[in-house]
């Protein structure tokens, strides 16, 4: 398997204009880590499934192998994303397995939510560090939002541990989802609610 059966090899009707498919998968194709993590997770069943077609800027649905692109990016931005959902569909086994221990309490809490939403944001935050590494390896700095994460990875850059541990207290303090219309602590509460009313 290969770039092309990752991003070609589902049928998709993208409805929103944006960035070009070929200029992302050359794009990718220059960056080591993330065409490493595209061939990897190519073999193990992932693939790009296009436009978000919401107000999302990119998603992973892991059980379903398919990883998701705003269309209204640059092709930097969306190469971006990209890095991050691919460690995010690298890190199924870790999100699997905070659903199991908390998507089907009996009795559900806002404490057992907390835990929840910040056990998710750890995750993320691998996600996070890939993203930035890659914006500062190739000089798309200016296409992240929040600068704070590029210091914290210049300022701990040999030792990842300490990277994962700021950029998680930078996600539960200031992160976002939608497009920064939803605090993202607050987005893993309600889902771990939401979660227990379907179960």
């Amino acid at each position: 398997m290969d770039r092309s059966d990752f991003f070609y090899s589902i049928e998709r009707f993208d409805t929103r204009e944006g960035f070009s498919d070929t200029d992302l998968v050359l794009l990718c194709s220059k960056i080591p880590v993330v065409d490493e993590l595209i061939q990897r997770l190519s073999r193990k069943g992932f693939k790009y499934a296009g436009d978000t077609k919401t107000d999302s800027k990119a998603y992973t649905d892991v059980d379903r192998k398919r990883i998701y692109i705003a269309k209204d990016k640059t092709a930097e931005e969306a190469c971006l994303s990209l890095a991050y959902e691919l460690k995010n569909a690298e890190n199924k086994p870790r999100i699997e397995a905070v659903f199991a221990e908390f998507l089907s309490d009996a009795e559900p809490t806002i404490e057992r939510a907390m835990q929840y939403a910040r056990s998710i944001l750890l995750i993320e935050a691998d996600a996070v560090l890939n993203r930035t590494q890659v914006a500062i390896e190739t000089g798309l700095e200016s296409s992240l939002k929040n600068k704070k994460y590029i210091d914290i990875v210049k300022a701990t850059r040999d030792d990842k541990e300490l990277a994962l541990q700021e950029i998680f207290k930078e996600m539960v303090e200031t992160g976002t989802v939608h497009n920064g219309k939803k605090k993202a602590i607050d987005h893993y509460v309600s889902q771990y609610f939401e979660s227990q009313r379907a179960v």
